[in-house]
């Protein structure tokens, strides 16, 4: 039954991405955009109420996805919150030194 709900809701997707890019076409001839896929990472608020250039924004955003697109979240296995526990502890560990090396680099410009 999931598996019959899912594939109705969805089936809409593809005919609302191709609104939404002929509303960036759109946009694109009223300068507001540089490309027309730059509207998936506006909000509805820039959409509607368009105030000037609105690449810069869309840029932001479409560069944060880009980075974040290929993490995971690994909340199934044994071990799980040992090994999360162990990637934070060192990735803190990391900035610590990193921010310790900082501060004695530049104690040891002081003049």
């Amino acid at each position: 039954m999931r598996e019959e709900q899912i594939s109705e809701l969805t089936m809409g997707w593809p005919v609302l991405r191709l609104a939404l890019r002929r509303l960036g076409e759109h946009l694109v001839g009223r300068k507001v955009l540089a490309d027309p896929d730059e509207i998936f990472f506006l909000t509805r608020e820039e959409v509607t109420s368009p105030r000037g250039d609105l690449t810069t924004a869309a840029g932001i955003r479409l560069e944060t996805w880009k980075r974040q697109r290929h993490l995971f979240f690994l909340a199934e296995g044994p071990g799980f919150e040992t090994d999360l526990s162990q990637a934070f502890g060192k990735l803190r560990r990391e900035a610590m030194q990193s921010v310790n090396l900082a501060w004695l680099h530049a104690l040891d410009h002081l003049d």
